[in-house]
């Protein structure tokens, strides 16, 4: 079983009266961790804080990953960048030098859209198939990395373009994630500090922050309360970010 990834369909046309951003949640303190099963690769994201930029809110949005069972290390390609939620278009956007912003490829496609129908993609050029419904199952969990099943059930949305299949949980993200080159699964996930499965790996980020973008002195502490894992992120000309055990 794929990690994250079952999802029952309505079937039929059916009005999904979900917030579009309840499909993407970017809340400071949340964290993902999907496994490759190609490749044996696992990824682990993070929201670390958000900041300003040209008059529009975005989660600082951290990459790592973790090639055949070595440690998490910043994603060489895209160790951090800036990612929003466009409550108009319904898509979410990136924003990172020198490129500006754009259309991020984990949601290429608009989250309103309503189950049973047919959408445009423009993330991926592509006409996509909008399936799944209310009644969707998320598992996380299993044999491996986690140490049990957790069981979820929750809207869950899924386009299918043929050569891309993405699903998304309300209130999850992206649980699952098809393409010619990638095929991956949610195992674990913190959301507003609600957590399901067991993480892999914790990490400890130290970067630069990025030219031309403001953050201001100070530090941020989540989550409040802590069970597990209390996270501290000095803000300063050179951000870090660590997890400390309690």
């Amino acid at each position: 079983m794929f990690y994250g990834t079952e999802s029952a369909n309505s079937g039929g046309f059916e009005e999904d009266t979900t917030s579009g951003g309840r499909y993407f949640p970017l809340h400071v303190g949340d964290a993902w961790e999907y496994k490759e099963f190609f490749d044996n690769t696992y990824y682990r994201r993070e929201v670390v804080g958000d900041t300003l930029i040209e008059g529009k809110v975005y989660a600082d949005y951290r990459r790592f990953v973790a090639l055949n069972g070595g440690p998490m290390v910043p994603d060489p390609f895209i160790p951090k960048e800036y990612v929003r939620f466009d409550t108009l278009s319904a898509f979410v956007y990136g924003w990172a030098p020198p490129i500006g912003e754009y259309n991020l490829f984990e949601a290429p496609c608009p989250l309103d859209a309503d189950f049973g129908t047919m959408v445009f993609c423009p993330g991926t050029g592509a006409v996509a198939d909008v399936t799944g419904g209310y009644d969707g199952v998320l598992v996380f969990g299993g044999e491996e990395p986690g140490t049990g099943e957790d069981t979820v059930y929750t809207a869950v949305k899924a386009y299918d373009e043929g050569a891309f299949v993405f699903r998304y949980g309300a209130d999850h993200g992206e649980v699952y994630h098809e393409s010619d080159a990638q095929l991956y699964g949610l195992y674990y996930s913190r959301v507003d500090g609600v957590e399901h499965g067991v993480p892999r790996y914790l990490t400890v980020s130290i970067d630069p922050p990025i030219p031309g973008v403001a953050e201001d002195e100070g530090s941020r502490i989540w989550p409040n309360p802590a069970d597990r894992v209390l996270q501290v992120e000095i803000l300063s000309r050179a951000p870090q970010m660590m997890l400390v055990h309690i």
